[in-house]
């Protein structure tokens, strides 16, 4: 009886650890775990946006954009799937496609300091400097913690510094 409950327990933990060897391969990127999310769940809003930021971070842009427009069919009232998508037409050269995006993602949501961030960038870029001073102030008063108020802080530092 003991040499029974040892072989069970034995094989249990073999069968657990194989197990846990195939499911870690999902784990290996950002893209493999959300692809494999989609997979399980294709008509789920986050899974399918997760996906698109992923691959978009490693500049597969024709399939990010799959997720992304998938991720806005689900749920066309969420400003981060917008906005995601818009940093992919803007590193296509699509900046007209990109503002649309922004402006529509801010007005869902004026307070997404993503979007903010974008269309501050957006206006830098298109030399629109006080345009762009207010977006990052304004990122600055809705979040002072994140990582794009310490940018728009050096952007601001900056835009003074040259006006000097």
């Amino acid at each position: 009886m003991a040499n029974v409950k040892i072989m069970l327990s034995m094989l249990l933990i073999v069968s657990l650890g194989a197990m846990s060897f195939l499911r870690a391969s999902l784990y290996e990127s950002d893209v493999t775990l959300w692809r494999d999310a989609v997979a399980k769940s294709p008509v789920k809003y986050r899974p399918n946006n997760e996906a698109g930021d992923s691959l978009g971070k490693t500049d597969r842009l024709d399939e990010a954009i799959r997720y992304l427009e998938r991720a806005i069919a689900i749920n066309p009232n969420e400003p981060a799937a917008l906005n995601n998508l818009a940093n992919i037409y803007n590193r296509q050269d699509r900046r007209g496609e990109a503002l649309a995006l922004i402006d529509r993602a801010l007005s869902l949501d004026p307070a997404h300091v993503p979007a903010r961030f974008n269309l501050a960038m957006y206006y830098y870029e298109k030399g629109m400097t006080a345009e762009a001073s207010r977006e990052y102030v304004m990122i600055i008063q809705l979040e002072p913690q994140s990582k794009e108020a310490d940018f728009a802080r050096q952007m601001l530092v900056l835009m003074q510094q040259r006006l000097q």
